[in-house]
This record gives structure tokens, sequence and C-alpha cells, in this order.
């Protein structure tokens, strides 16, 4: 687990740098403190505490990218927490469908930060269309283009 804890406080680092956003505590938690068992992490409502599922963390076959887009993703939920009201009506993923959960606004912008961490750290791009479906991605793309206008990095 130290080589992912090291990848794990490398990519929160350096998101929450890049975000200009505080730095969470990081916390290993068991699969049933999560929205759902398979959830990989969460970020506390007032984005003070990164929860990592036990199981993620100790997979040993998650590849880095990986662990950097859902770190991202997290990262970039800290910074709407401070810098974006896009919660109003947001629902946990136990109340919806994968697609349905990911349509939503917050998710939608949260993963479109994490594409553009992987487009720009690693030159890879997720396929997320497989599993949230061309709508939600197609939302995803169009967000990470307004993102990257920006010109955080």
């Amino acid at each position: 687990m130290t080589d992912f804890m090291e990848i794990v406080n490398a990519a929160i680092l350096w998101n929450c740098r890049t975000l200009s956003v505080p730095v969470p505590s990081v916390r290993i938690v068991e699969p049933s403190e999560l929205a759902t068992p398979t959830t990989h992490c969460a970020v506390s409502s007032d984005g003070g505490e990164l929860l990592i599922n036990r199981n993620f963390a100790q997979g040993g076959d998650t590849n880095e990218t990986f662990i950097w887009l859902a770190l991202s993703h997290e990262c970039r939920h800290i910074w709407q927490a401070f810098h974006a009201n896009l919660f109003n009506g947001y629902r946990d993923s136990s109340a919806l469908s994968v697609q349905e959960y990911n349509r939503q606004a917050a998710e939608i912008d949260a993963w479109a930060w994490g594409v553009i961490v992987l487009t720009k750290r690693f030159h890879v791009r997720p396929t997320l269309e497989k599993n949230f479906g061309a709508e939600a991605w197609a939302f995803i793309e169009d967000r990470a283009r307004q993102i990257s206008e920006e010109g955080l990095f």
C-alpha cells in the first residue's frame, strides 16, 4: 500500500495546488462507509476529508493513471465546495443509475477535470463513455473544453 499512498499523496497535492484549494486529510475507510461498496473514493461535503475505499487501496491491480483520475475527480469536488454551486438537487450514487448519477452538474464538472488531468499529465484519454453513456460523455467533453479555456495549467 506504500506505493499506492505515494501516488495518492502526489495526486492530491498536485491537484489541490493547481486548483488552489486546501489539501484534505485522507482516511482509508471500509466500503460500508461510502455511498456504495464499489465507490473508490469520496470527499466530505465541506471538502476537508477525502475517504478512500480500503478495497481500492489494497487492490494492487489499480494503475497510476486510474488513481490519478479518481483523485483528480474528487479534488475537483473540493474545488466545487469553495468555488461553484453545483450541488443543488444533487443525489448520491446509491439513489441513481450510473448514467443518471454521472449526468449531474457536479459529476460532469469533476469528470471533465479528471479527463483534462489525464490528457495533460499522461497523454491518455479515459473512455468514460463506455461506463456513463454517450450523452454523459458529450457533456463531460463539452465541460472539459470550457475548463481548458480557463487556462488553469
